[in-house]
């Protein structure tokens, strides 16, 4: 089976714009209402499509750490057991599996200070023994979203969500931080039926959720692919780790530029560790993989030292507020 021409352009569209109504999508697709909606109900129906909202993690006193590992012997055959417990961690916000790397496991730690984030190691020793036969750690500066703007070429709208770390914070009361984790955990729910499991007035979770928009707490509303369910149907999601020579501000500023221009990137986070950028793309064809790669070493030119290319198998869990 394969995506109508429609449904890869309603991909494209709701990538960053997930909170779009029916009317908009339309226009935007330069289709009829009653086609989108059957075109979206479709890719639901496929679980191919869930929502999620963009929060600034970073605005809210995070740190997040991204971790790379591999596992020791000993710990494999606890695979099932420690997968379960990095899925429901209250600071994992990000944990997925890639293939072709000696660290085919990376989860993202959000943490709000040095003794958090030592707990969180801690308790895996205790639970678990020794788990890390290889592990790299790298502090994220940034995360930039783009639409996937390959599977609808002629879109005009091109907007990105970024959140990056933050000299302040902001503090939200009980109620705000109940509606924030609701929004960030992947899920298909309307906002009546999140108001509901909340005990929340719909009035009153509508107007909670425009004031996070207005202080940049919810920075976009992305509607995230099953990578694995896209997998088969011949799309290919794809992390590039990026060494920089020098770190130098050129550098940093071309692939900035190449993200923003580059059709099939979906992602550019900016790092502090082995590794200075990560470029996230996903391409429907062996050609146009191909054709990334050498648009990105033509792209960087003498600011690179080494580039490496990892495909994605799965994501175990996705959110940016874990708390």
């Amino acid at each position: 089976m394969k995506l109508s021409s429609l449904e890869q352009k309603l991909l494209s569209l709701l990538s960053l714009n997930g909170d779009a109504s029916l009317p908009e999508l339309a226009r935007l697709a330069r289709s009829k209402a009653h086609a989108c909606r059957y075109a979206l109900n479709n890719l639901y129906d496929q679980k191919l499509l869930t929502r999620r909202v963009i929060v600034n993690a970073f605005l809210l006193g995070y740190s997040i750490h991204a971790l790379w590992f591999a596992l020791t012997r000993h710990a494999r055959n606890k695979t099932t057991a420690l997968c379960a417990f990095l899925e429901s961690s209250k600071v994992v916000g990000y944990f997925g599996e890639f293939a072709g790397t000696e660290t085919p496991y990376r989860i993202d730690l959000y943490t709000r200070s040095a003794e958090e984030l030592g707990a969180f190691f801690s308790d895996i020793s205790e639970r678990f023994g020794d788990v890390f036969a290889r592990k790299e750690i790298s502090v994220i500066q940034s995360i930039t979203d783009y639409p996937l703007k390959y599977l609808y070429p002629e879109r005009v709208d091109s907007r990105s969500s970024s959140v990056a770390c933050a000299s302040g914070s902001i503090m939200l009361d009980d109620v705000d931080r109940q509606i924030v984790r609701a929004l960030a955990t992947i899920n298909t729910d309307s906002h009546a039926r999140i108001a509901r499991t909340l005990k929340l007035p719909v009035a009153t979770f509508e107007y909670r959720v425009r004031r996070l928009r207005e202080r940049k707490v919810i920075v976009g509303y992305h509607v995230w692919p099953n990578v694995e369910k896209l997998q088969e149907l011949g799309f290919y999601s794809t992390v590039h780790r990026i060494k920089l020579r020098d770190n130098s501000r050129a550098g940093l500023r071309t692939i900035e530029v190449f993200a923003q221009q580059e059709p099939t990137i979906f992602s550019y986070t900016r790092y502090i560790g082995q590794y200075d950028v990560e470029l996230c793309s996903s391409t429907n064809s062996a050609e146009l993989g191909e054709r990334f790669c050498i648009n990105l070493e033509r792209a960087l030119g003498d600011y690179c030292d080494t580039i490496t290319s990892i495909p994605m198998r799965r994501h175990r869990k996705v959110t940016n507020h874990p708390g």
